[in-house]
């Protein structure tokens, strides 16, 4: 080890000086830079780094977040009201009208025909009696699974 460091003085004595780091008591070394250097009144090499303190992002202040509530909708029941006709009711023309309401975004099918409904849930559809007695089965249901239905009995009477 004796023999080693006056080699190496030597070595930096007659090395180009400005592109060998030596480490001292106040800097850090980093083995993939090189630390500037100058030669003093002894003619040794002297570190001429300077401390480079990097702006760190500083944090906005705390602020306490608000707190925000989600509004579970309320689920409607599921209602169906048949205006016409009236259950075991006797008409004497073919041609009837299915006349009702329920919610708007119900699905109603009359006899397993889907009918359409206008924006506040009414919706009318026409059926073709068969003489004599007629079963009409009317269903409503909604995207939650309910279900409601209505069975009317009509007679035609030609």
């Amino acid at each position: 080890m004796k023999f080693l460091l006056p080699f190496f003085m030597l070595f930096l004595i007659g090395c180009n000086a400005s592109h060998v780091a030596l480490p001292t008591q106040t800097s850090t070394p980093n083995s993939n830079l090189a630390t500037p250097t100058t030669k003093n009144s002894e003619n040794s090499a002297v570190s001429t780094a300077s401390t480079i303190t990097p702006k760190l992002p500083t944090t906005a202040p705390s602020t306490k977040p608000s707190s925000v509530t989600a509004k579970t909708p309320t689920a409607t029941e599921l209602r169906m009201q048949i205006t016409a006709p009236a259950d075991e009711s006797i008409v004497s023309t073919a041609k009837v009208q299915i006349v009702g309401q329920t919610l708007p975004n119900a699905v109603v099918s009359v006899n397993g025909d889907l009918v359409n409904l206008d924006p506040v849930g009414k919706f009318q559809y026409a059926i073709t009696l068969d003489e004599g007695a007629n079963i009409i089965e009317i269903v409503a249901s909604d995207f939650n699974g309910n279900e409601q239905d209505k069975i009317l009995r009509v007679i035609y009477e030609p």
